[in-house]
Order: C-alpha cells, then structure tokens, then sequence
C-alpha cells in the first residue's frame, strides 16, 4: 500500500472550489434538460405519426448528439463535482465507476463528433443545387439504424479505453492522523498513450477537420449565394439618378436615401454568424480537452497549474454539451420550443372552444386538394 501526504492532494482552494460548484450545477441541470427536451421534441412526432420535414439522417444524428451530451453531462458532471465537494483530489466514487467513467466519456466524445460532422454534411448538402433533395422520411426503422451504427462504433473504438485506469488504495497521512483512501490512476502510461493518441489522430482529429471545413464552405457558398432581386436596389438608385431633372429653374437633387437592407441579406449574414459561432465553441470547448488529454499523457504534470486547467477544460466540456441543444436543434424552426409550446396552447384552446360549440350546429370544411 502506498503512502502520500494530504498537502500533496489539496490543490484548488475552498474559495475556487465553491465557484466551480456554483457554475458546473446549473450547467449539468440545464444540459440534462435542454438535451432531454431535444429527443422527446423529435421522438413526439413520430410516436403520434405526424409529417416532419427533417430527414431521419439529420433526425437521427440530432438524438445522437443529444444522447452523448446527456452521457458526457452525467459522466464528467458526476465526476468533477465529487472530486469538487471535498478538499482533496482523491477518488470519492466506486472501483468500477474509476474504469467506467473515462470509457464513457470516450464514447460520447467520439459519438457527438461524428454527429457534429453528420450536420455539417447534411447542411451543405441541402444547400447544393446540384443534389436532389433527398425526401423527407418518418421511418423509424432508418432513424434507429443509423444511432446504432454511430453508437457501434464508438463502443467499439473506444473499449481499448477501458483497461486503461484503475482504483488503487493509497494510505494518506495528515498531522496528526492517517486515513486510507482511495486513488484513479493509468495502469500502463504507455498504453494510455498510444491508445488515446490513435483515438485522437484516426477518429476525432479527422473529424473535426471535416466539421470545420465543411462549415467554412457552406459559410462562403451562403455568403456568395445570389438571391432573386439582388440587383434591383442598384438598378432603381442608377434609374433615379439618370433621370433627375437638368433644368436651371430645378433645384439640385436630393441626395439619395439610404435603402433598407434587403430580408435576404440580412439573413446571409445571421447564417454565417451562426456558423462562425459553431466553429467557435467546437475550437474553444472541444478541441483543448482532447488535445491537453493526449499531451499530459506524454509529460508529467505535477504543478497545480495543471490541475486548474483540467478543471476548467473540464468545465468547458460541461458547457458544450450544454449549449448543444440550443445551437443546433431549438434554432431550428421545426424544432423550436417556442412554436411546439403555442401548438400545445392553440391546441388545448381549440379543444375548449370546440366543447362550447353546440352539437346541432354543425361546420363543413372543405379539404384542400392536398389533404391526406
């Protein structure tokens, strides 16, 4: 049994601990609801059989994502806030949540970004004139064979992960006192490393390759995108100009009014700020804490220093998978909360008025000719 002093374990203060916990409960809690509300908004219709015009691809990775935050959220929350909650950096949770836990941070790692790179893709190709639109679909069977397939393959990439860390019972000694508590360490270094650094360089490197340029193309492609009447504003400035009065009794013209900016423009440009802003969280939440995973396996960290960054990429992480569902499903107008809430409102009036309604009077709609 190993022996270590408790100095060495204490290296955040109380103050920092307790403004961590004040921001990671609330980030956990408001994830788990937000990526909660993702999969009932898009599993609702299909349970009742409505028309939705989202794919089962884009479907399907949307409750993918939503999946692997809920298990990065549960995982890495569970995680931080029990090492948070006391003084010392030693491991409060069970042997086997010590290999579990980074096996399934794994998984849901590797699962949100193959889903992110699915978005990507579906969303430029549906931009591109030269592809057909593909038809919208209700079939669950689709939608549930394209999550088990992504689902397979992380399990599948990342089980090397789970022979990497272990529980080891180390007897720390105070001033006074001795107590034993219990430690997650890396059984084999090495191994670690190899197995993170293939993890990293053959599935999530690429991938976020993909995600960013992909968004980057289908920035420029919106940016450069000619809508119907682009030029009128040009052409009626020149014509009002061209035919302004010449005559000495006229007075000078008046300089030309600024014209609104056109509805189309103006939603080019919050679409490349929406993308840019993808772009943004992916490189400033994801990409650090792979990357300072892979490197700590190749230095020694022993400074506090290190410590404080891995809480705070940590927490980062927290945040990503936190945001997720508002940057990527509740900005979609088919799935807004918003518009289902007022539905549900509409709804549940319609139902009320329609019982004051009188049973001998009785209202004939015409069907439109595309009713089912």
């Amino acid at each position: 049994m190993n022996v270590a002093f408790e100095d060495d374990f204490i290296v955040l203060a109380d103050e920092f601990r307790q403004i961590l916990q004040v921001i990671i409960w609330p980030v956990v809690i408001v994830g788990l609801v937000a990526n909660l509300a993702v999969i009932l908004r898009i599993l609702l219709p299909i349970k009742n059989n409505k028309n939705s015009n989202l794919k089962p691809f884009y479907r399907s990775s949307l409750i993918s994502l939503a999946a692997a935050d809920l298990l990065m959220l549960l995982a890495s929350g569970t995680n931080t806030l029990s090492n948070l909650s006391s003084k010392t950096f030693i491991w409060n949770l069970s042997s086997a949540a010590c290999t579990l836990i980074p096996y399934l941070q794994t998984v849901a790692m590797i699962v949100a970004s193959l889903n992110l790179a699915f978005v990507a893709i579906d969303r430029f190709a549906a931009i591109q004139p030269r592809l057909p639109p593909a038809k919208s679909s209700n079939s669950l069977g689709i939608l549930i064979m394209i999550i088990i397939i992504t689902w397979s393959i992380a399990l599948g990439s990342s089980y090397p992960v789970l022979n990497i860390y272990t529980s080891e019972t180390v007897t720390i000694i105070t001033n006074s006192t001795a107590y034993t508590a219990a430690l997650c360490i890396v059984n084999d270094r090495n191994s670690a490393a190899t197995i993170y650094t293939a993890l990293f360089t053959v599935i999530f490197l690429p991938l976020a390759t993909v995600f960013i340029l992909v968004y980057i193309l289908l920035a420029r492609s919106i940016y450069k995108k000619k809508f119907p009447g682009n030029q009128s504003t040009g052409g009626s400035i020149s014509q009002e100009i061209s035919t302004a009065s010449t005559s000495i009794t006229t007075s000078a013209p008046k300089p030309v009014k600024n014209k609104k900016i056109p509805m189309h423009v103006i939603r080019k440009r919050r679409t490349v700020r929406v993308i840019l802003i993808l772009i943004g969280v992916f490189v400033l939440c994801r990409m650090p804490q792979w990357s300072f995973l892979v490197t700590k396996l190749y230095i020694k960290v022993s400074h506090k220093f290190w410590w404080h960054l891995q809480v705070i990429l940590t927490l980062l992480s927290l945040i990503n998978a936190a945001v997720h569902p508002f940057l990527y499903a509740f900005l979609n107008e088919a799935l807004s909360l918003v518009t289902w809430i007022n539905s549900l409102c509409i709804k549940s009036t319609s139902k009320e008025s329609s019982k004051d309604i009188p049973d001998s009077i009785t209202v004939k709609i015409p069907r439109s000719p595309y009713a089912a």
